[in-house]
């Protein structure tokens, strides 16, 4: 693999686990992990703004984990890949010695 190939990859890979390194993103996977979402539902769920909500959103979009469809005045969110929050806390737990 050429050098350029894999900074690429470590660059993905930085985004994605800054994307995870947030106790609210990871709120937000698993209250989408099932269905998605309009952002005012998922606002709702949390003590902060839509704003706030929206920007935790455009992080995890941006690392690729999830995607947004506006639909009129309204924004949905869903996963693009089922199962990443499991394997983020399986991850975790791997990384901390507990299986």
């Amino acid at each position: 693999m050429s050098v350029k190939k894999e900074d690429e990859e470590y660059k993905q890979a930085a985004k994605v686990f800054k994307a995870l390194a947030d106790p609210t993103r990871l709120r937000i996977l698993s209250i989408i992990e099932s269905e998605s979402m309009m952002i005012t539902g998922i606002v709702e769920k949390f003590n902060l703004s839509q704003p706030t909500v929206s920007y935790h959103i455009r992080i995890l979009e941006n690392a690729g984990l999830v995607k947004t469809v506006k639909k009129g005045r309204e924004v949905y969110c869903s996963l693009i890949k089922k199962g990443i929050l499991k394997k983020a806390l399986e991850f975790s737990k791997w990384v901390k010695g507990v299986e």
